[in-house]
């Protein structure tokens, strides 16, 4: 309990003192650990409970509603990888803040108290502010900052839905991946008939991709996918072409053009290129080794930075979600991919996918603590290296995202 001496293996014996409780559980246990303190009287008169979920409401706190109990929720927009760190991490992040109002009342205080700037939702909104901050990634900030200083225009494709992934492949059956992607496909060609679908992350590049192939090559399947869509009162007859970002810069515009822009070259800095599998196998990017990809190598030179093209991993699975069902293995994986960028001689590894950047980002604390290694290695995306060069600032960039701090390019981007 913060403030005492007091410490118990029984919350209801520290909450019960409280007049402000944090539940920090796992979003799963939250509303049982809740229940589990409510069940021994365990809040007392008028105390404030909330807990730290970004994507459930403060009315799974329900069961602590007797003695007039204020439930809320405060999640911090932003992800914590480590204990361990040189800055306050909640300065200039963003809070989100529901509840009742003395409940919200007390989140807000102690959210400006720490430093963030607090975003009140509402309680039913809970859920769509979870979609959003998934989207509004470091990764969408560098690319539209990349793409502006491009004079590319991007259109997002009106009401889009999630590509399925992982989950349609275990659980759902082809049918309904295929229909999720057409839909996109539908609907593109609908309100933006003629232009290019083109993904920044490679689960999505590569799950659209394949629903093209299979579509255009399967008239049994494109009729049992237009059949689900006119249960939307969709359509689909032409596919549009389905490319990565890192395409359209390398494809259309060319490394040269790529070039011009540059402002500020990132002189002196060394990056190793992490490819992964999806954006490489099966399809990967036109022209180039399946073994030994040079586009991303080429890319960070382009941005005046040294490619280290001794890098042993580049093409290495991160686990994907494994990490989630087999989280040794994946770490043991991932351990391999940042042990290598060490032994190349980077200080930083830049990607094009976005589920190798979390993976390889976040995991380093736990690969420390159960190997004994001393991983600090930020984890950047080919588009917040070319936003610097082009002169960009760290926000721009997405810097203020990451979770390992790439402070080399932070302090670049401030001079």
């Amino acid at each position: 309990m913060i403030g005492t001496d007091t410490y118990s293996d029984k919350a209801w014996e520290i909450t019960n003192r409280a007049d402000v409780v944090f539940i920090t559980t796992p979003d799963t246990a939250i509303a049982d650990a809740c229940r589990e303190i409510s069940r021994h009287r365990g809040f007392k008169k008028s105390a404030v409970v909330l807990h730290c979920s970004g994507s459930l409401p403060s009315t799974i706190l329900a069961s602590a509603g007797g003695n007039d109990i204020h439930a809320g929720s405060l999640h911090p927009l932003q992800s914590f990888a480590s204990l361990k760190t040189d800055r306050n991490p909640f300065r200039d992040i963003i809070a989100a803040v529901e509840g009742d109002a003395i409940a919200a009342e007390i989140a807000r205080s102690i959210a400006t108290d720490l430093g963030a700037a607090c975003l009140d939702i509402k309680t039913e909104a809970k859920a769509l502010y979870h979609a959003s901050a998934v989207v509004a990634s470091n990764y969408l900030v560098s690319a539209e900052s990349m793409a502006k200083k491009l004079d590319i225009k991007i259109t997002e494709i009106p009401d889009w839905n999630c590509c399925g992934a992982s989950i349609s492949y275990a659980e759902a059956g082809e049918l309904p991946r295929l229909a999720m992607n057409a839909r996109n496909f539908a609907l593109a060609e609908q309100h933006l008939p003629g232009q290019d679908i083109v993904a920044t992350c490679a689960a999505c590049w590569l799950g659209s991709r394949e629903s093209k192939e299979r579509l255009e090559h399967n008239s049994v399947l494109m009729q049992d996918t237009n059949k689900a869509l006119a249960e939307a009162g969709l359509n689909l007859k032409v596919i549009p072409e389905v490319r990565h970002m890192v395409e359209v810069l390398i494809e259309d515009l060319g490394y040269e053009e790529l070039a011009k822009p540059i402002m500020k070259p990132l002189d002196g800095m060394k990056f190793a290129g992490y490819v992964g599998c999806q954006t490489n196998r099966p399809f990967g990017i036109h022209g180039e080794s399946f073994e030994n990809p040079m586009y991303l190598d080429k890319l960070i030179e382009t941005t005046g930075a040294k490619a280290m093209t001794n890098y042993e991993q580049k093409v290495t699975c991160c686990g994907g979600a494994l990490a989630f069902s087999e989280p040794d293995k994946a770490q043991a994986q991932i351990k391999d991919i940042i042990e290598a960028a060490y032994d190349s001689g980077a200080e930083m590894l830049v990607t094009p996918c976005p589920l190798c950047q979390a993976n390889t980002e976040v995991y380093q604390g736990q690969i420390n603590k159960k190997y004994g290694t001393k991983f600090q290695m930020p984890v950047l995306y080919y588009s917040q290296l070319l936003t610097l060069a082009y002169g960009g600032t760290a926000k721009e960039a997405g810097l203020d995202g990451n979770v390992i701090r790439a402070r080399k390019l932070e302090e670049f981007a401030g001079k």
